[in-house]
């Protein structure tokens, strides 16, 4: 099966909260979907390096505005075959977990 990812952030957002939301998003997606990071590799030197991504991860910029009006269109229509992962303004302004 092929898999495609891509990720819209806000890009009125400050460098530091995009960076974040990226990470966040990313991290879920690991916990998500089986295989999506491959196997640890050794350089030519026998160096380990942790497996890293097996799909490109685009990352594209869009406004609040539009994020929603895509994320409602998501929901809106039954896409069983895609995984949607939104991170919230109230999820990124939380200090924890279950404060959220």
């Amino acid at each position: 099966m092929e898999m495609k990812c891509v990720m819209v952030i806000d890009a009125d957002l400050p460098a530091g909260l995009i960076a974040n939301t990226a990470a966040v998003l990313a991290l879920t997606l690991r916990k998500e979907i089986e295989g999506i990071i491959g196997p640890t590799v050794k350089d030519g030197s026998g160096h380990p390096h942790a497996g890293i991504t097996t799909i490109p991860i685009p990352i594209l910029k869009g406004n609040s505005q539009k994020i929603k009006e895509l994320r409602n269109k998501l929901y809106a229509e039954e896409f069983s075959d895609l995984l949607v992962v939104d991170f919230t303004n109230a999820a990124q302004t939380t200090k924890s977990y279950e404060e959220y």
